[in-house]
């Protein structure tokens, strides 16, 4: 594909291309009938409203996605992994001194099962682990007593 059609209409920034059965599953038709290309393109910019776009300029809204989109939102609550149903706090919280991770643990052994099912359930197609582990660098992490 065109790298210029990798460009989100609304914020200009490059996206990444999503399994079309990742759009099948987060979408309702209706909602989706603008994308008229394969592969939809994942738009992560956080201030865009922009989910999904096609080359044509159709576009998906986060408002129409059935899922809250981690890098669309900010609270704590917000789903970082979908098919385990963790929240940005259930990750900072399983945060372990020695800066490894039982939720991390957790969804690798899952993994590792086969158990993952990231292509239906979360919004950008592919394996949260990427954005936990980039939540866990940015994030301090916090101590049994709520300190820093």
């Amino acid at each position: 594909m065109d790298d210029s059609k990798r460009l989100c209409p609304r914020c200009g920034e490059r996206g990444r291309a999503t399994k079309p059965e990742t759009v099948t599953h987060l979408v309702r038709e209706p909602d989706r009938v603008g994308l008229t290309t394969t592969p939809a393109i994942f738009c992560a910019t956080p201030a865009c409203e922009v989910v999904y776009f096609d080359a044509n300029g159709g576009t998906v809204l986060k408002q129409v996605v059935r899922v809250p989109v981690f890098q669309k939102e900010l609270g704590p609550e917000r789903p970082v992994c979908y098919c385990f149903e963790h929240s940005v706090e259930d990750v900072l919280a399983a945060a372990r001194p020695d800066d490894s991770n039982a939720i991390v643990d957790e969804i690798m052994e899952a993994c590792r099962k086969g158990l993952d099912r990231c292509e239906e359930t979360n919004p950008q197609g592919r394996c949260c682990l990427g954005n936990i582990r980039g939540l866990l660098r940015v994030e301090p992490t916090r101590s049994c007593c709520g300190g820093s």
